[in-house]
């Protein structure tokens, strides 16, 4: 025959330590998650503005008068929240077919690549615990071919 203990052993902080731990974890998780899909969100807003650039870039000379650099790259600032980066360099150049910079891009003729670089710094908005850098790099590139006359 078996004896039990008839006397239950109660434990009421326990459960609250242990709560503690996984609800901890999951915040952390949490964060990190969120981290990472604002980071994907800032990367696609980023390449629309690459492309947005690169789009002005190539019909530039249509414009009386034509566009300058600065034009460019004050329409790609425009377009990206630079409330949430720290900083942004937009650069626009002349490109081989590999997307290599070999020039001016106001020299191009018609059917040549002119690329629209942005490179931006994000810093997280929550605190990661080590999960993310203190900075996140996002850099895009966008690369078209020039319709100058």
């Amino acid at each position: 025959m078996l004896l039990r203990n008839s006397k239950k052993t109660r434990r009421p902080g326990a459960a609250m330590v242990e709560f503690a731990f996984a609800f901890s974890a999951l915040v952390v998780i949490l964060f990190a998650l969120f981290e990472f899909s604002f980071c994907i969100f800032l990367r696609q807003v980023s390449d629309n503005a690459a492309r947005e650039g690169a789009r002005l870039a190539v019909v530039a000379d249509y414009y009386n008068p034509p566009l300058q650099t600065s034009d460019i790259q004050n329409r790609v600032k425009a377009v990206l929240p630079n409330s949430l980066f720290n900083s942004v360099n937009v650069q626009v150049y002349l490109a081989d077919s590999t997307g290599k910079n070999i020039g001016a891009w106001p020299s191009a003729k018609f059917g040549q690549n002119v690329v629209v670089q942005v490179d931006a710094v994000y810093s997280p908005l929550f605190p990661t615990f080590g999960l993310f850098s203190k900075n996140v790099n996002i850099g895009s590139r966008s690369m078209m071919r020039s319709e100058a006359p």
